[in-house]
């Protein structure tokens, strides 16, 4: 590991833990193992290329937002930027997960939904057994553990800010539970049928499913979102020079981990397709 930092480190392995994901959710046999390590590592190849320099821009823009006040504007920019590398990121592993899948058998595909189902049972069970105290006591801790991330110790304003942004948070796990459940109930009914064009079908409830979504469920979401980036100006708007300097070594650190992925990749055959 030495001269290789924990971002490379972990990012080199993510075919691996990704494999431990799957294999969690469906069993493969020999030759549908091996097209999914051929749809990772060309996934792989693909983000490399395409999405990491656009992180190393995005952390450019960041790095320079920090020389003046923040201000909201600046970071929803930021933040939709980031929200469309997002998609840019399921879309293309939807794609792979499709042509996976559709080496499956219907045994294979019946046993990947009930793992889902079973998945959510837990999640519920586990988030909706929590009380009102007990979930901003959660959602202060996460926020602060994020912010300490790049700040460093915070100092006693900024956790004050954390705890009364807190109460301004609509209480969402329910919602979200719900809106995931719907998510695996049209999957599995795809899956089930399997119509000759059930991967259009999959794509089709893919690009609609933010449309779908309960109106009283994505407004409180827009709205968690406008605190969140509200609550973000404030802690950096009132950083220390001390955490001003951590944060600007951190992104600086994510940069150049980021170049040296990049530079990992073979340039592109003349004659190899690349999505």
């Amino acid at each position: 590991m030495a001269g290789c930092s924990s971002t490379q480190f972990f990012y080199n392995r993510l075919d691996t833990i990704i494999a431990w994901y799957v294999d969690d959710y469906v069993d493969l046999d020999r030759q549908q193992s091996k097209l999914f390590d051929e749809e990772l590592e060309q996934f792989f190849v693909w983000h490399r290329r395409t999405e990491l320099p656009r992180y190393v821009d995005l952390l450019v823009k960041a790095e320079s937002a920090l020389d003046q006040d923040i201000d909201v504007a600046q970071l929803q920019r930021l933040a939709d930027d980031f929200r469309a590398a997002l998609e840019r990121l399921r879309a293309r592993a939807l794609e792979s997960m499709l042509r996976i899948g559709d080496a499956l058998s219907d045994e294979q595909l019946a046993e990947f939904v009930a793992n889902l189902e079973r998945e959510q049972a837990e999640s519920e069970e586990e988030y909706l057994s929590r009380d009102d105290a007990e979930y901003r006591e959660a959602l202060i801790e996460r926020l602060e553990d994020n912010f300490e991330d790049y700040l460093g110790r915070l100092t006693t304003e900024q956790r004050s800010q954390i705890e009364q942004s807190a109460d301004r948070y609509s209480r969402l796990d329910q919602a979200w539970l719900e809106d995931r459940a719907r998510w695996i109930q049209i999957t599995g009914d795809i899956l089930s049928r399997r119509d000759a064009d059930w991967q259009a079908q999959i794509r089709q409830a893919a690009s609609g499913r933010r449309d779908g979504r309960n109106a009283v469920f994505q407004k409180a979401l827009d709205a968690n979102t406008r605190i969140t980036l509200d609550l973000v100006a404030q802690v950096l708007n009132t950083r220390t020079e001390r955490q001003d300097r951590r944060l600007r070594k951190r992104l600086a650190e994510l940069k150049a981990d980021f170049e040296a992925l990049i530079l990992e990749v073979p340039p592109a055959d003349s004659t190899e397709v690349v999505e």
